[in-house]
């Protein structure tokens, strides 16, 4: 409809790998619920209630369910200075995931979250995404979910009223919806890479790279 020139199909892309790059797990947006207290809610970015596919500075609305494949799951924690990822660990035994989930724990400590995520295939815009239960209400649906592993599933937000307060929690329902899938082979590239990710600290990351560009200097 808003064609304004005639465009060749003879692109210098491939689809089948133009896809496949595009969705790589190296570059993978991430799943949010956004609750009345986010500050993308705030700003008027998405509605309080809906889930959002979300990049660094990008929110595309899912809205208050969506139908996803899920692929692979791994334990995660997570320390954040503001909007800055300081730690990441994926082994629940280490010194800096125990940590990590000691503070998050303490309940005061909000740049803290632990958890498992998971690894989704999002049919509605055909990418791989990951999606952090990283509370306790979202938690509560992680053996649900991972009970849904390689079955069509919906995702969807219930509203949750506790004493004096109310807030959005995820529900996992199986899916009655076909959908589309990608070849196994993506799949299963895609879980690899997943299941293979390395432990994260940003202040031994600057250490090393200062380190580097002293050498260089030399």
């Amino acid at each position: 409809m808003n064609q304004l020139i005639p465009i060749s199909t003879d692109l210098a892309v491939n689809e089948e790998h133009f896809n496949e790059l595009i969705s790589s797990s190296d570059f993978l947006p991430r799943v949010q619920l956004y609750g009345s207290s986010s500050t993308a809610v705030k700003e008027e970015k998405i509605g309080q209630g809906r889930f959002g596919l979300t990049t660094k500075d990008d929110i595309t609305d899912l809205g208050k369910q969506f139908d996803c494949l899920p692929v692979n799951v791994r334990f995660k924690a997570m320390e954040m200075s503001g909007s800055e990822i300081e730690r990441v660990s994926h082994d629940p035994h280490s010194a800096a995931f125990m940590e990590i989930q000691a503070r998050a724990e303490e309940g005061e400590n909000q740049g803290y979250m632990f958890g498992v995520e998971f690894l989704l295939w999002i049919p509605q815009l055909q990418t791989f995404a990951t999606y952090f239960l990283s509370n306790k209400s979202s938690r509560r649906e992680a053996k649900p979910l991972k009970g849904m592993l390689g079955k069509a599933t919906t995702i969807e937000a219930k509203l949750v009223k506790w004493k004096e307060w109310a807030f959005h929690a995820p529900k996992v329902l199986a899916c009655s919806t076909p959908f589309d899938v990608p070849d196994l082979e993506l799949i299963n590239k895609e879980s690899a890479k997943f299941r293979a990710a390395k432990e994260y600290n940003a202040s031994e990351k600057a250490s090393t790279t200062e380190a580097k560009a002293t050498e260089r200097a030399r």
